[in-house]
């Protein structure tokens, strides 16, 4: 839902506004009905009004909406809508601030959280693209087809390079779980961040043609990268390195600062990292284990 009406004093009349007052009618009713339905859901914890909402009145609106649904039912925790506004009404942001290769190569966003007091969990993160695989045209079976994908077959075929086509899959695959790697790790290095939304885990066909996902749009592995990868750095308890460069010299000695994102039920008591560097070929070149240490809860507020 992108659109958001408004109240104003006094209704100009018309059928225009007739409209917007059963939107605005409609929209507290159908929330009732959520509450009504799935408000006893164990994991029912977060409820937003919508997803990227819009009107020139937007804040107004939904700071009426967020303080209604807060008294009427406090169960859980409510916000304005995904993507934005970021109102002081919010219990919790959802906003696209804490995105892209700013934070990369151990930093973080901290800048685009450091003035928010509630926690942060970032909009639609790592819209990175891959090349489409040609294959998923056959599991079209039905009413829709995949003339998108004939598109880029085609053209690719007109430019004498159609045997090339896997091979485009896996290089802009690899390179895309490369990017979702770093920005993920540099939203759970930042102070505030709660969580993260993929624009997709698998591909999105709502709006066109966005392949984002590492898997299709069947939820099928597009095979260049398994679940157990994925997990290394998109799981309940990941190891993360802040580091200066990526690139070191035999002559220069590699520092990193190392930090650990953990949301899982309880505090790690205790917990011993264990550490390994190895070559290109997979020689062994340095081992270690750190001192015991306490690994809390990821902190939830940047205040």
């Amino acid at each position: 839902m992108r659109w958001v009406s408004i109240t104003r004093s006094k209704s100009p009349p018309g059928p225009a506004w007739e409209t917007v007052k059963r939107r605005n009618a409609w929209l507290y009713q159908e929330a009732e009905r959520i509450l009504r339905a799935y408000g006893n859901h164990p994991s029912f914890l977060l409820m937003p009004y919508g997803n990227e909402p819009g009107g020139p009145k937007q804040k107004e609106w939904l700071s009426q909406w967020v303080n209604h649904w807060k008294a009427r039912d406090p169960r859980r925790l409510y916000t304005s809508g995904s993507g934005w506004p970021t109102i002081d009404e919010n219990q919790y942001h959802v906003t696209p601030g804490p995105r892209g290769p700013s934070g990369w190569i151990g930093r973080d966003y901290a800048n685009a959280t450091k003035d928010f007091q509630v926690p942060v969990i970032v909009h639609e993160m790592a819209q990175w693209c891959v090349y489409p695989n040609f294959d998923e045209i056959a599991k079209y079976t039905g009413p829709l087809q995949a003339r998108n994908f004939e598109i880029f077959r085609d053209s690719l075929a007109e430019h004498g390079m159609l045997e090339q086509w896997r091979d485009f899959v896996r290089a802009s695959g690899k390179l895309q779980v490369l990017c979702y790697k770093e920005e993920i790790e540099a939203a759970m290095r930042t102070p505030g961040v709660s969580g993260v939304q993929l624009l997709d885990l698998h591909d999105f066909p709502g709006q066109g043609t966005a392949l984002v996902g590492v898997l299709d749009a069947f939820w099928d592995s597009k095979g260049y990268v398994t679940p157990a990868q994925f997990r290394r750095f998109y799981n309940t308890t990941v190891p993360l390195a802040r580091m200066a460069k990526r690139v070191w010299t035999s002559d220069e000695t590699f520092r990193a600062d190392l930090e650990v994102a953990h949301f899982g039920p309880g505090p790690l008591e205790n917990a011993v990292a264990s550490w390994k560097l190895i070559d290109t070929k997979g020689s062994l070149l340095a081992r270690g284990e750190l001192r015991p240490r306490a690994c809390p809860w990821t902190a939830a507020s940047p205040g």
